[in-house]
């Protein structure tokens, strides 16, 4: 049973989230009809210059995070960073809602943790699903002493991914209380 194909629009930020549940849609059904075993998406693009209408905030992403250590712009980094992690928690409630969200592991990684000195350290990040592998709840795991590349090698563990000899070995160490 086809369902209806959605009506046409413009790619451009008032259609922001629209888009982004359609890619979730789409990763969600490639994932389940086994037409791929891993998805990317990108929410935005590179220089963070997009925003997202439905939001208080009305400048851009890349401004919001100038902002992300507690300046006086605080509050519209915390509203466009919980935005685009809802974005996320959408595609989870997709891939649950599929039935392929325990076969699945999500990992939200952001580029920017300090963006008032352009850094890498204290960088959100989110890891979701994998079944049994992974502890399920709220995890308020690793702190400042982790960052990206920890998070994608803990993904990596959880999925037996390190084991291969293609596995490039991004860190070392596993972010604790992630694991099972």
């Amino acid at each position: 049973n086809a369902g209806t194909a959605p009506a046409e629009f413009a790619l451009n930020d008032a259609n922001f989230t629209q888009q982004a549940h359609l890619q979730a849609d789409i990763i969600a059904l490639a994932l389940k009809c086994n037409l791929t075993s891993a998805a990317s998406i990108g929410w935005g693009n590179h220089q963070g210059e997009f925003s997202v209408p439905e939001l208080n905030y009305k400048g851009i992403y890349h401004q919001s995070i100038h902002g992300g250590q507690g300046g006086s712009t605080y509050i519209h980094y915390q509203e466009m960073r919980g935005h685009l992690s809802s974005l996320t928690g959408y595609l989870i409630n997709k891939l649950k809602t599929e039935g392929i969200l325990d076969n699945t592991l999500v990992v939200e990684l952001s580029d920017m943790g300090n963006g008032d000195g352009h850094g890498g350290s204290d960088c959100p990040s989110m890891i979701a699903g994998g079944g049994s592998s992974t502890n399920t709840g709220n995890v308020n795991a690793g702190g400042s002493s982790y960052n990206n590349l920890h998070a994608l090698h803990t993904a990596a563990v959880a999925l037996g991914a390190d084991q291969s000899n293609l596995y490039q070995g991004y860190a070392n160490d596993v972010i604790p209380g992630v694991i099972s």
